[in-house]
């Protein structure tokens, strides 16, 4: 089952859960105004690469390791935006969420995405120094 399939619908349904929800209410912002815009820019991001991430699951590999990486770095900000601007039980459920979706996709990235797995030496290749 591809990533897409299974990450998809749980942040659907996060995602339709808060749609009734304003931000400021669904998040419990820090009561100023730079944290309520970034706040509804960050789940509005949220949506964005999601249906990004819908759109591109037939599509060929390089494709959709761009919205996968595209999808980390919205995730990787909006973890950000909610532990700086959300409190209590909200920010630690939402900070959480996005430190899961980030692992998830580096995994993945890293799993299927040919360009990133050149960059890396496999571990059988580290030559180790030894010390005196």
């Amino acid at each position: 089952m591809s990533y897409v399939c299974r990450v998809a619908p749980a942040l659907a349904a996060a995602f339709a859960l808060n749609a009734f929800a304003t931000p400021t209410a669904s998040a419990a912002p820090i009561g100023n105004s730079t944290c309520k815009r970034e706040l509804a820019a960050a789940e509005a991001s949220l949506r964005k690469t999601l249906v990004r991430l819908l759109q591109v699951e037939k599509a060929g590999q390089d494709e959709k390791c761009t919205a996968l990486r595209e999808h980390a770095g919205v995730a990787g900000k909006a973890r950000d935006v909610f532990s700086r601007c959300a409190i209590g039980r909200d920010r630690d459920v939402d900070v959480g969420q996005m430190d899961a979706e980030l692992l998830r996709a580096k995994f993945v990235i890293g799993r299927d995405c040919p360009k990133d797995r050149q960059t890396k030496t496999p571990i059988h290749r580290v030559k180790t120094e030894r010390q005196p």
